[in-house]
């Protein structure tokens, strides 16, 4: 019966190793998308700065 029980702890852990590195990559794609977001101002862009000058 106790190897029954270490295997569900070990089943218990994978689960919430699992979870949490989908919580920390969802935070941080929220982070980087709502900067990306924020951070680009229309007005700012410089649309002739991609072209080679002559």
């Amino acid at each position: 019966m106790e190897s029954n029980r270490v295997d569900d702890n070990k089943l218990i852990a994978l689960i919430a190793l699992l979870a949490s590195c989908l919580i920390v990559v969802s935070v941080l794609f929220g982070m980087t998308y709502y900067s990306d977001v924020r951070g680009q101002n229309p007005q700012h862009l410089d649309i002739k700065s991609c072209y080679i000058k002559e």
